[in-house]
């Protein structure tokens, strides 16, 4: 939300004080008991909740971070904001209610980093693939990663690896995490950006290659097709990889440079339009609103 933030105050329409505020955008299960306080003394505001995950699907099913996305939507929110439809839908099947007012708004990278730019693949070249993941959970496509370290041409393709890997390998390069400026000029310098993740409402490391116009592999599932919208650019099961990436290679002009995304600028007018068709809802019970908020401040003091 911090881009979004940046533009709002760039348009000079946001204020850090949620009393004084019109709308207050609130990110899924951060600050619970700080959103119920605002919810409390704002009697006027709309608040709308920008939710994550599932974070259980991803995780651990017992995850109590989505519990705390149901129980903020049921309580505090005039209005919902998914990342994706894979998002809206396997949220709403855990139980996040349908009957609030909701849209599907992607994110968006900042533009003075992630813009596209078109590339060039010369013939005969060594193809380099690059992905990252600063999470070592195996959810995040390492047996993908695993498959093309056994089974790849690595005398056509070079493979580097940016982040937390929970296992090493014998022909793919991992470098450390690094910052958004290091990552991009990273990004630069490569061919094809894989992104193998399972379960993703709208992964940043996604939407950042796309911006840069940089062609992708993804796994076929969650969220990934959504942004992606090009089945050259996905795959289902490992030993299709190899041919999928001689298709992006063969079509490689024509994908590059190229993205079908909103640019942040964009997102910002999506919130905002949302935002001017909700009503602060007149079903909540603030006396619930309030034990709910005790019940979290209790929990954060242990």
């Amino acid at each position: 939300m911090s881009l979004v933030r940046d533009e709002l105050r760039r348009q000079e329409c946001y204020t850090e004080d949620p009393q004084q505020a019109q709308v207050v955008y609130f990110n899924s299960h951060q600050s619970p008991a700080s959103v119920l306080r605002a919810r409390r003394q704002n009697a006027s505001a709309v608040f709308i909740q920008r939710v994550d995950g599932p974070m259980s699907i991803y995780n651990r099913p017992n995850d109590p971070r989505d519990l705390v996305v149901k129980s903020m939507g049921h309580l505090s929110a005039d209005g919902l904001v998914f990342q994706s439809d894979w998002s809206r839908d396997q949220s709403q099947k855990l139980g996040l209610s349908p009957a609030v007012p909701h849209t599907v708004i992607p994110n968006a990278p900042d533009p003075r980093l992630f813009s596209p730019r078109l590339r060039s693949l010369a013939a005969g070249k060594i193809i380099k693939l690059i992905g990252t993941s600063w999470s070592p959970h195996i959810n995040k496509g390492f047996a993908s990663y695993k498959w093309m370290d056994e089974n790849l041409d690595f005398s056509k393709f070079s493979v580097t690896l940016i982040g937390n890997v929970p296992h090493a390998y014998r022909n793919i390069k991992v470098m450390p995490p690094m910052n958004k400026k290091e990552l991009r000029d990273q990004l630069d310098q490569a061919d094809i950006f894989l992104m193998p993740s399972r379960f993703e409402a709208c992964s940043n490391a996604l939407v950042e290659a796309l911006h840069l116009g940089l062609p992708v592999l993804a796994y076929a599932g969650s969220s990934n097709v959504e942004l992606v919208k090009n089945p050259v650019m996905v795959y289902k099961e490992e030993d299709e990889i190899p041919a999928k990436l001689a298709n992006l290679a063969s079509e490689y002009a024509a994908l590059s440079g190229q993205c079908n995304l909103p640019s942040i600028s964009e997102v910002v007018w999506r919130y905002q339009a949302f935002a001017s068709t909700i009503k602060r809802r007149s079903d909540a019970n603030p006396f619930k609103v309030w034990l709910q908020e005790i019940r979290y401040r209790m929990r954060r003091l242990g």
